[in-house]
């Protein structure tokens, strides 16, 4: 079996090593945090139907999150060119899986985030993105 927790971490890892913004995993575990920065969140994992001879699954396929947030929409714009140039076309190193270079498949709007206040009675902007991760097996 592929597992899904080894891809996820290898995305936060790109980031922190490729990127000069802060990045979490999961969740932001810090009171107001410094801005930029980005969040590698939990995917949904859809395992591919390819099987082995002993039926195990050999491929995996799914839809990574990350969400970019700064404090300007204008900020946003510039941190979301540099996360990108961080994760299009890597390829991620996950123990004896080869691993296609990351694809950009999704990205939402820029949003307000009105849940969090910044001084002066701001709001942070974010954007989503979805990098498809696909990666098989080594055989050998």
């Amino acid at each position: 079996m592929i597992k899904l927790s080894p891809f996820v971490k290898a995305v936060e890892r790109a980031l922190s090593e490729r990127c000069k913004y802060a990045t979490y995993l999961g969740e932001v575990t810090i009171d107001n945090p410094p801005m930029p920065y980005a969040l590698v969140g939990f995917p949904k994992a859809n395992y591919g139907d390819a099987t082995t001879l002993d039926n195990t699954v050999s491929e995996i396929s799914f839809l990574q999150p990350v969400t970019t947030v700064a404090s300007t929409a204008d900020r946003l714009l510039v941190v979301l060119d540099d996360v990108r140039a961080a994760l299009e076309g890597y390829e991620l190193q996950v123990g004896r899986q080869h691993c296609e270079p990351l694809v950009l498949e999704y990205c939402s709007a820029m949003l307000r985030d009105n849940q969090v206040n910044l001084p002066e009675k701001k709001h942070p902007m974010y954007a989503v993105d979805m990098w498809r991760i696909r990666a098989v097996n080594r055989f050998h």
